[in-house]
């Protein structure tokens, strides 16, 4: 099985992209959550941008949950047996919609 490391280092580096959506990326252990916010500003959450980016995914076979208070945010709880090629492409699926 994998050896868990995280599955975030591919959107922390979209975040220093100027032309990403992510305002945020936090979490600890397996759960992460990514912010998306319009031009970055925690005060914009980019909920349709979300809800779109979600359903994108889903649409590719992977599942990924909203979360935050104004729906703007993309949960990341895979499941801790999961292999390291499954990890590897559900962020390559999340990666190619953000």
């Amino acid at each position: 099985g994998a050896v868990w490391s995280g599955p975030l280092p591919s959107a922390r580096r979209s975040r220093t992209s100027a032309s990403t959506p992510i305002a945020e990326v936090r979490g600890l252990g397996a759960m992460m959550g990514i912010e998306l916010c319009v031009d970055r500003d925690p005060h914009k959450p980019a909920a349709d941008m979300a809800k779109s980016i979600l359903r994108a995914c889903l649409d590719d076979g992977v599942l990924y949950i909203g979360a935050g208070l104004s729906g703007n945010v993309i949960r990341l709880l895979p499941p801790l047996t999961i292999s390291d090629e499954d990890l590897d492409r559900a962020m390559d699926v999340l990666d190619s919609h953000l």
